[in-house]
């Protein structure tokens, strides 16, 4: 998005957006602050996914579990494509992931 101009954007939901770039800038970073929690949790303990999403979202991820695990999932994905985490098997087979 940040290669076009775009002079407003109209969220169908609160008030139309501006400064576009600076929108963008802010999420990205504030993704990444949370994908660094998720690094921080699994550095010298592998946790799996559910396991993350339990501690990422402790007070949501009950009633919401399909968007909190979505976010989860896609904080894994960021953070494996950066070469941050790697993907592991625990002595029960199960899915781990683990700071490198």
């Amino acid at each position: 998005m940040k290669d076009y101009y775009v002079e407003t954007i109209f969220t169908g939901h609160g008030n139309e957006v501006k400064h576009v770039n600076d929108l963008i800038d802010r999420r990205l970073s504030r993704q990444h602050e949370r994908a660094m929690k998720v690094k921080a949790m699994v550095t010298g303990q592998p946790l799996t996914a559910f396991d993350i999403c339990k501690q990422l979202f402790p007070h949501a991820y009950e009633r919401e579990l399909s968007l909190t695990m979505s976010e989860t999932i896609g904080q894994i994905d960021y953070l494996q494509s950066l070469g941050e985490i790697a993907e592991m098997e625990d002595d029960d087979g199960k899915k781990c992931y683990i700071c490198n």
